[in-house]
């Protein structure tokens, strides 16, 4: 709804937030630690438990939120959250 109305600084710092908090995630899932947020992502995208093409699909939704499409933003958002809540319920 803050993407919607335009306040897309808010909106990427909420989505980064949370994509640290998945990077935590998938770094548990494949018993790894997580030391720092610096590089995590693109850690997590070559490790085997992780959402299929997780880095080039983090970058897409902050492409979309950047260029005020929040819509399009959301939707890529929301599959990954599914899908590592997924991943989280089958290995737990």
């Amino acid at each position: 709804d803050v993407a919607i109305r335009g306040d897309v600084h808010f909106t990427l710092v909420s989505f980064t937030k949370t994509v640290n908090s998945w990077n935590r995630v998938i770094y548990a899932l494949n018993n790894q630690y997580l030391e720092n947020q610096e590089g995590a992502a693109k850690k997590a995208a070559r490790m085997q438990i992780k959402p299929s093409y997780y880095l080039v699909r983090l970058e897409q939704a902050y492409t979309y939120f950047a260029s005020h499409n929040p819509t399009l933003g959301f939707d890529e958002f929301n599959r990954l959250h599914n899908e590592i809540a997924q991943m989280v319920s089958k290995n737990y």
